[in-house]
């Protein structure tokens, strides 16, 4: 899983999931969960399902410096899901642009 970012949002993306758990093709993935939290068990807070490999949010409501923690789980079409992907923590970045310098008549 890696970062993107995009003006006041963030980004995740991850590689696409191609075999279950028993090494064979998959063939019922029915898409991706996107979890606010450390990944144990109790400590998570769905934020998006697509079935992408990418998901794109704003930032808010974290306020510059914050930090959160996300994760992935992939899910079939039963509803089963994986187990959660490695963690990735983001840092806000919401700092406005420094001021315009050199202003002058021509």
């Amino acid at each position: 899983m890696s970062e993107t970012i995009g003006g006041n949002s963030k980004g995740l993306t991850w590689n696409a999931v191609t075999q279950n758990n028993g090494n064979s093709a998959i063939t019922d993935l029915a898409g991706y969960r996107v979890y606010k939290g450390s990944g144990l068990e109790g400590d998570e807070v769905l934020i998006a399902e697509t079935v992408e490999t990418q998901h794109l949010w704003p930032v808010f409501p974290l306020n510059h410096g914050e930090t959160a923690t996300f994760f992935v789980k992939a899910f079939d079409a039963a509803g089963n899901e994986s187990a959660p992907s490695m963690t990735l923590t983001l840092t806000a970045d919401l700092l406005a642009p420094q001021a315009p310098t050199g202003l002058a008549q021509f």
